[in-house]
């Protein structure tokens, strides 16, 4: 629960002036309402809105799925989209998905590796799981460089 929270509060810091725990009690009940309420009462019709305010704050689809379950731990009710229908679910993860939301902070988590040893198989350009050679492209260029420079002209 700590984590969702991190990571739901971290996303939404640039738009929100709280601590983990201001935030937590109180914009979280009152994103989740105002994500949520536009799908249970317009249906189709919410999804714009439901959509817009998730990119006003920088949150992802994930993000609701994590405030869904943060409320839980609340002592709110059951999950609020349990009462819009599955259709309408799916209009607005496609519809979220569909569009490009520039977020200020990455989704794609770094492994930090420890040692100081050189580059790794990555960093070369190189694919530990690859099963075959990496292909040479242009092998007659280097074998015309090679009688370049045993010509005696140059």
């Amino acid at each position: 629960m700590a984590r969702l929270l991190r990571e739901v509060h971290l996303h939404s810091s640039l738009h929100t002036s709280a601590d983990r725990t201001q935030f937590r009690d109180s914009y979280l009940p009152v994103l989740l309402d105002a994500v949520t309420r536009p799908l249970q009462r317009a249906g189709m019709d919410g999804v714009k809105d439901a959509v817009d305010l998730l990119v006003a704050y920088d949150l992802t689809r994930e993000d609701v799925d994590s405030m869904i379950e943060l409320a839980g731990g609340l002592g709110r009710a059951a999950d609020p989209l349990a009462q819009v229908t599955s259709n309408v679910k799916a209009a607005f993860t496609r519809t979220y998905n569909a569009g490009h939301h520039p977020l200020p902070y990455s989704l794609v988590r770094v492994a930090v590796t420890r040692g100081g040893g050189g580059g790794g198989a990555l960093e070369a350009g190189v694919d530990p799981d690859a099963e075959e050679e990496p292909e040479v492209v242009n092998d007659e260029a280097a074998d015309e460089d090679e009688d370049a420079s045993k010509d005696e002209e140059v």
